[in-house]
């Protein structure tokens, strides 16, 4: 390496760091799933990636953010998918609305909601493909 390489290095060890500490939740996450045998445990991987921060602080409000919003989405969604019919096309296509709408809204209004929407849709359209 050239002297001019380690210095652009050096000045990018924030950036560095945080692609360490990326890779390594990514990893610990795919350890801990298979070691715990999770059925498609690439969502707690997905998770890691997602959340991890420049700063603890930003880490943790990011996941708080994403729990608040998957665990409201699945809620609704599953409620969504019990009391909406959705054997046929057409009727799927309505059980999406009603899922999509009103949580598409709320995530447009509250940042902690985004993944709301995307944890309905996965519970709906999960088990049609």
């Amino acid at each position: 390496m050239t002297a001019f390489e380690i210095s652009s290095l050096v000045r990018r060890r924030a950036e560095l760091r945080l692609g360490v500490r990326i890779t390594a939740a990514g990893l610990f996450s795919f350890v801990l799933g298979e070691a715990l045998a999770l059925p498609q445990s690439y969502w707690a991987v997905f998770t890691a990636v997602l959340v991890v921060q420049t700063s603890v602080g930003g880490s943790f409000k990011a996941a708080l953010d994403r729990l608040i919003g998957t665990v409201s989405g699945a809620v609704y969604g599953a409620l969504v998918a019990t009391l909406v019919p959705h054997n046929d096309a057409l009727t799927l296509g309505t059980a999406l609305f009603v899922s999509l709408a009103p949580l598409a809204v709320l995530a447009s209004l509250n940042a902690s909601f985004r993944v709301a929407p995307v944890t309905a849709v996965i519970l709906l359209l999960g088990n049609t493909g």
